[in-house]
């Protein structure tokens, strides 16, 4: 009989036994919560780190809240979750900062207080079931855009043991734009649509070379567009002396004309879906108003040119094209100018891509120096999905540019990992900028000549094991 009532028990509290969740070994769970700290891994605590976040953003002012990680290594286990308030929005009953202007198609219709609080939340799991199955579900409102994400992934745990990786993933999600400040002009939201769909994503990787095949089906919620879309993608590397060279090759294809505008794909790029769910791209995005403008900030991906990733829809033109921005002269009383209404980047329906690469080892010197790296680049890109009369119109259907490029690796800044590790926009973050010296049609580049000084800054999403 013991002398006074248990408060709490504990199964094992010298880890002596194997076990792959020691969570519940103890009669309350277990918990260790930091501030402005990474979680650390911890066999017996499932371990949390806050901090505070701020942002800004032109169409919605001054944010701010919180943020916080959780992670347990034996059993696989992440949270994550963000809550963040929009003050002007939220005590304006949605009005300002006013957008009005700035709408695509018609004036506000629901704008409302409570879009001015966002918030991400998500878990995931690991399971060793034969396979490696990892299991995670996110939910999540940003910048007026509800989004649902459920996927699970099986990989073969031996792979752990050796230099490469395979695995299959299948997934659902939805997307519903719930305010019209998503809907303003010249930002990547502006195409997304309301969408049902699920996907199938199978990759293979090694050292030196990667393969991905990916499809997915699914429907607008209310409109004539499709997310009928499949993707393959090859890559291959090796080593050239101290240097490192590869090669890529894509091709995609959708249901022609009625592919949603957001799921089509992008020359160097990724599709506008996966560029506005990169927390860097967004967050940077939100700084400028009409970001395609006065900012050329891009997310490379894909293979192919990267000297038109900046260019708008239509393709067919007689003369340069220009971005026209007339919000200032509308804010200096010129109520009779409108923005140009093709606005939409160039993307395809169907494309073959093509590009060759040639990366500098990584500089030796100060440590801030040590994430840069130079590169030589290529990259020929095809359209495929062209009627007779676009055919003539469009003054080149396959499109090819060469230049140099600087690469920045954040996460092997040394000393910054903690920081890193915090944060959605540091983590995997790396800044690409690349000059496409080179483009052979140099007028829908906007340029006067083949050679000439062009620039592109922004973040790589898609990244090769070698890289």
């Amino acid at each position: 009989m013991l002398p006074v009532r248990p408060r709490s028990a504990e199964i094992d509290p010298y880890v002596r036994t194997p076990e792959s969740d020691r969570l519940n070994n103890t009669t309350a769970r277990p918990v260790e919560i930091s501030f402005l700290k990474p979680p650390s891994p911890n066999m017996r605590r499932f371990a949390y780190g806050w901090r505070p976040l701020v942002q800004v953003s032109q169409f919605w002012g001054l944010g701010a809240g919180v943020q916080y990680r959780g992670t347990y290594p034996l059993a696989g286990k992440e949270r994550k979750g963000m809550v963040k308030i929009w003050p002007q929005v939220l005590f304006s009953e949605g009005n300002d900062p006013d957008v009005s202007y700035f709408l695509a198609d018609h004036e506000p219709s629901n704008l409302r207080a409570l879009n001015g609080i966002d918030y991400d939340l998500s878990a995931s799991e690991e399971y060793l079931k034969g396979y490696l199955i990892n299991w995670s579900a996110r939910a999540q409102k940003q910048l007026g855009v509800d989004q649902i994400d459920l996927q699970a992934s099986f990989s073969d745990p031996d792979d752990l043991l050796r230099p490469r990786s395979r695995r299959l993933t299948v997934g659902a999600k939805g997307r519903f734009l719930v305010s019209d400040r998503a809907r303003t002009r010249y930002t990547s939201s502006l195409h997304l649509r309301d969408m049902l769909s699920v996907y199938w994503h199978l990759e293979g990787a090694s050292d030196w070379y990667r393969y991905a095949l990916f499809v997915e089906t699914g429907v607008d919620d209310d409109g004539p567009y499709t997310a009928n879309r499949m993707s393959m993608d090859l890559a291959l590397g090796m080593p050239i002396g101290p240097f490192t060279g590869s090669v890529r090759l894509f091709f995609g294809g959708g249901e022609p004309d009625v592919l949603s505008p957001d799921k089509r794909f992008r020359f160097g790029g990724v599709s506008l879906e996966e560029q506005w769910n990169d927390t860097a791209y967004r967050t940077v995005e939100g700084l400028f108003e009409e970001p395609f403008r006065d900012a050329p900030w891009v997310a490379f991906g894909a293979p192919g040119p990267v000297a038109y990733m900046r260019q708008t829809e239509p393709y067919a033109r007689n003369g340069h094209i220009h971005h026209d921005t007339d919000a200032h002269a509308h804010r200096n009383g010129d109520m009779d100018i409108h923005p140009d209404e093709e606005n939409l980047p160039f993307a395809a329906t169907e494309m073959t891509a093509f590009s060759a690469r040639l990366l500098t080892p990584r500089l030796r010197g100060p440590a801030f120096l040590r994430p840069l790296r130079l590169e030589l680049f290529m990259g020929i890109g095809h359209v495929g999905d062209l009627n007779e009369e676009e055919r003539d119109e469009r003054r080149k259907r396959t499109l090819m540019d060469a230049g140099i490029g600087v690469r920045y690796d954040l996460n092997r800044l040394r000393g910054f990992d903690r920081w890193i590790r915090q944060s959605d926009i540091l983590s995997d973050l790396v800044l690409v900028a690349r000059f496409p010296l080179w483009a052979n049609d140099y007028e829908y580049a906007d340029s006067d000549a083949p050679f000439a000084f062009r620039w592109l800054l922004g973040v790589q999403l898609d990244r090769l094991p070698w890289d």
